[in-house]
């Protein structure tokens, strides 16, 4: 048979010598390294690429049914396109220049081949850049469900991915980072709980309503969380202006027509803020409820800032990349100017941070936070004071 001409070539074919290539793919190590080098040619050229993930229904490999896929894959693999294992007992291969539909292809010829030798494959198909709008990844594999449940083969299990590729970049939280989350939101929580109820009963006091403001951002991997808040404004208020806002700034870098443009906040003059609401922003007394989000794991106390849905409705491919470790309460952009600096020199400073986040810098970005926090305090009195007497001085004359 030619299967099992072709399992002899691959077995003589390895090179058991190389550490992250075995029996003629990549390693697990290697082939992320792969696959974050292809989604950064995708992000500069805006090719496209697609991961054809292959397991098994047990979810275990034998000798033999590796072997098997190995072979086929010898088959059908172009000369660009690489292979490798992929989280744990997963076969992932990266297809060049291949969109959802002929990705699907690939994968139904494999598994119809290996059917017939008894090898029964479930598989995941992921396009990079994900399809706007409504995805072909997702029809397709309706009607491959359909020709399944149709035909004899009603073995083959098509399974339909609803996540997009950009899960598979986001890096795991180094233990002792965890660790230190957990005490400090621990500790936190609990110093600070007559405070928390101080300002709930503030709150609600003012302005009908709850006293936290639940909304929905986007964490790490691009996966939804809901992020919690002390509420400063009127339950029910008109989001539209701060969506433009957001969309301009994010815009301006996008078209190169205003790159510069500062993350300035919309909410100065809001008339939908409730009393005190502005003073409870300019202390950060706002944002203390996240501390119950960092002890459930959705963030972390040093991180990017999660963003709202419609913001990265307007993002570019590389803007996303910023989703590759867990949000946080503060970070490497909140201490190197925060609302002085663009969109675009945000995204950057987040982005390195992912790449380069160490124990070391976290607890520098802790240290500064205190200090950046006293100086925006003591510049917001000063403009008040200054508000005082310009107000004053226009009475008295």
């Amino acid at each position: 048979m030619y299967l099992s001409n072709m399992l002899k070539w691959f077995n003589s074919s390895a090179s058991p010598g190389k550490e992250n290539w075995t029996c003629g793919i990549h390693g697990e190590k290697e082939f992320k390294r792969v696959l974050e080098r292809e989604r950064a040619r995708a992000e500069r050229s805006f090719h496209r690429f697609s991961l054809v993930v292959f397991e098994t229904g047990e979810g275990n490999w034998d000798g033999r049914e590796e072997n098997l896929l190995l072979a086929e894959l010898s088959i059908r693999m172009r000369a660009t396109d690489e292979a490798g294992r992929f989280e744990g007992n997963r076969i992932g291969v990266i297809l060049y220049n291949a969109t959802a539909e002929s990705a699907w292809s690939f994968a139904e010829k494999i598994r119809k081949s290996l059917f017939a030798e008894g090898l029964h494959l479930r598989c995941k198909v992921y396009s990079y850049p994900p399809p706007k709008g409504k995805s072909i990844v997702n029809d397709l594999t309706a009607s491959l469900t359909k020709v399944a449940k149709a035909g004899a083969e009603q073995q083959f299990n098509y399974d339909c991915p609803m996540e997009e590729l950009q899960q598979f970049y986001a890096k795991k939280m180094p233990l002792q980072k965890r660790c230190l989350d957990l005490i400090c939101s621990l500790l936190g929580l609990i110093i600070l709980s007559p405070l928390f109820i101080l300002l709930s009963c503030l709150i609600k006091t003012v302005s009908p309503g709850p006293a936290f403001y639940r909304q929905t951002r986007i964490g790490l991997g691009g996966r939804p969380f809901t992020l919690l808040k002390f509420r400063t404004m009127k339950v029910n208020a008109d989001n539209t202006e701060h969506r433009k806002h957001l969309a301009s700034l994010i815009q301006g870098g996008k078209d190169h027509q205003d790159c510069s443009q500062a993350m300035v906040k919309l909410d100065d003059n809001n008339c939908n803020i409730i009393y005190f609401g502005k003073l409870i922003r300019k202390t950060y007394l706002d944002e203390l409820p996240q501390l119950i989000n960092v002890l459930l794991g959705d963030m972390s106390l040093i991180g990017p800032r999660p963003p709202i849905p419609y913001e990265v409705s307007e993002y570019q491919l590389w803007h996303k990349d910023r989703f590759d470790t867990t949000p946080g309460m503060t970070g490497l952009w909140q201490v190197s100017g925060k609302n002085k600096l663009s969109f675009e020199q945000m995204v950057r400073l987040d982005i390195n941070y992912s790449r380069k986040q160490s124990f070391l810098m976290d607890f520098k970005i802790l240290l500064k936070t205190p200090i950046v926090i006293a100086t925006e305090l003591k510049g917001s009195l000063y403009k008040m004071g200054q508000l005082i007497k310009v107000n004053a001085g226009n009475v008295n004359s």
